[in-house]
């Protein structure tokens, strides 16, 4: 998996840089890794506190798991221990990241792709 990430990182940077004429900041700007705003990193840590705040409470209240998030020792058997583990839950959530935030956004402005608050034709809805 991380593997595949380099790879992805040196293509769309080559792109970037061959076929967009693009300069090192200009490069690190479309990653997204410069300039960076504190702003900006919390309400993203902010959003997904929300999005698993459900699942978290159903997990820990509901089923009753909040006594082993306590103890932390299922989350470093789980983490440290396994090397499953270490892919699921940090290389692969770091790795889809760094991929589909940075490297696929970066190509979609070197595209210029734009976004259509509606299609460019009519759409209607019949019933056959």
């Amino acid at each position: 998996m991380l593997l595949v990430c380099l790879v992805c990182t040196f293509i769309t940077v080559s792109v970037l840089v061959v076929r967009g004429s693009a300069t090192l900041s200009d490069v690190l700007r479309l990653l997204g890794l410069f300039p960076f705003d504190p702003l900006d990193v919390l309400k993203c840590m902010l959003l997904l506190a929300v999005l698993f705040a459900g699942p978290l409470f159903e997990q820990g209240v509901v089923e009753g798991h909040w006594r082993n998030w306590v103890r932390w020792g299922n989350f470093r058997e789980t983490v440290f221990d396994d090397w499953i583990g270490w892919r699921n839950l940090v290389v692969g959530p770091v790795s889809e990241e760094v991929v589909f935030r940075s490297l696929a956004g970066s190509l979609f402005l070197l595209a210029q792709v734009r976004r259509h608050p509606s299609p460019p034709y009519p759409i209607h809805h019949d019933s056959p």
